[in-house]
Order: C-alpha cells, then structure tokens, then sequence
C-alpha cells in the first residue's frame, strides 16, 4: 500500500474560542494518540483533507503525517474516527493513531468480489453478510481489498473466511474462520392464495332433502301445524259433545 504523505500544525490553544476560530480559518481539530506517547492536538487544513478522503477514503488509510515542517522522520499514522456533520456532512474532527514502524498492526479489510455467481445467473441472489475481515500485518503491507472469485458459486452456496484462497503470508486473518461471507441464496417470494367459494356452493349439500331428508326449519313448522290441527279437532270435540249433551237434555 503507497503512503500517502500530509501535513499537520500543532494547538496550543485548544479552548472552544481557538477551536472555532481554527475552523473559520479553515482547520480541522485534530489528535494524534497511541504508540506509548502522549496525545498532541493537531490543526488539520480542511480542503486538502477533505480532497484526501474523497479520493482514497479513511477506512485504513495510513499515513506519512508531517508535524509542523519538522526535519524529523515523519509519524506513521492511521487514520481513526473521522467525524462529520449530521447534516451538511463537512469535517468536524478526525483521529489520528499512531503506528511503530516494523511492528504489526490490526486492519480491517474490505471484501471484493469478482465475476457473477452461477447461482446470480439462476435467478439467485448475492447475500452478503460481512463487509470486511480483520487482519493482522505490517502497515506497509496491508491490501487495498480482499478479492473473492464468486464464479462458479451455484445455488444456495456460499464461503467462509477459513476458505479463502489467500497465499500472502505477510497478511494474517484474524476474523473467525468459520464466519460466514456469502450465500447466493434463492430470493423469497411470499404468496398470499385467498380460496373464494362461489356463490351458491355453500348450499348444495341442503339438496340432499330432495331425497327425503327434512331441511332444517321444516320440521318445527310442520310440528306447530299439527299441533294446531289437534287443538282444532279437541275444540270441535268437546263442541259437539256439548250440543249432543244439550239436544239430549
């Protein structure tokens, strides 16, 4: 990985007035920390910054960072925590960590992928499930990114970091080798089948009175009326039993 070299100016005022008055001015707060040495506040130029993580970006950017045009040998830095604004997004404050030349460091690499899975040709999709791998290596040695063959990957397939094909043994991976990468996984079509019944199916089975069975209701009508024609032939009864009665006396 090619160092990209910047400059830096120390604070001696690192009041809220110096801050803002740096900013006006167009400076970046800033800290360098790490490495068993003390942190010292840095004022950072905010274009020549800004252009930097527009064309690199800051996700392990390391760094030849030039302290007051210093005739010492530049720090080795790392590239922290880069705050920005919620809403229009310019530079707030950026971290800088630094680095032990000819020791190894800890890295998070992004993960590339390359050509189309078979599976993709299927109909299948790419599911990705991790976005980097952490390794561990010498500054100097850190890849821009770690590229992922995915060709001949079929349906419901996928990788883990321990089955990566990786022979740059300057780069150890640090990231659970039984971690999963990624699936080419069938995409979920959920299906909602509404059964509508057709009119008039519901009432076929009451047909069956057309073999002799009563349908419900009938019944009862059919009781009430015979009650009714018992009542009127006891009235009648007890009629004409009265007026025999009464022709007799």
């Amino acid at each position: 990985m090619e160092l990209q070299k910047m400059n830096a100016t120390t604070r001696e005022d690192t009041s809220k007035p110096a801050r803002k008055a740096a900013k006006k001015d167009g400076f970046v707060p800033s800290v360098i920390y790490g490495g068993g040495e003390d942190t010292i506040p840095l004022a950072l130029n905010e274009k020549a910054w800004q252009k930097l993580f527009d064309d690199h970006g800051s996700r392990n950017m390391i760094l030849d960072l030039l302290v007051d045009d210093s005739k010492d040998e530049p720090e080795l830095v790392k590239i922290g925590e880069v705050q920005r604004h919620p809403i229009k997004g310019h530079l707030i404050h950026i971290d800088l960590v630094r680095l032990a030349r000819g020791v190894k460091a800890t890295f998070e690499v992004g993960i590339r992928f390359v050509g189309k899975a078979e599976g993709e040709k299927e109909g299948g999709i790419l599911m990705k499930h991790i976005d980097f791998i952490e390794v561990e290596c010498f500054p100097r040695d850190v890849p821009d990114a770690i590229e992922i063959d995915i060709t001949p990957f079929e349906l419901n397939k996928g990788l883990r970091v321990g089955e990566i094909q990786w022979d740059n043994d300057e780069v150890e991976f640090l990231t659970d080798a039984n971690r999963l990468i990624f699936t080419i996984e069938v995409p979920k079509i959920i299906e909602e089948a509404v059964e509508e019944v057709p009119e008039g199916e519901e009432g076929e089975e009451g047909e069956e009175g057309e073999e002799g069975e009563v349908k419900e209701g009938e019944e009862k009508k059919d009781d009430d009326k015979t009650d009714e024609g018992k009542k009127d032939s006891k009235d009648k009864k007890d009629y004409k039993d009265k007026k025999d009665y009464k022709d007799k006396k």
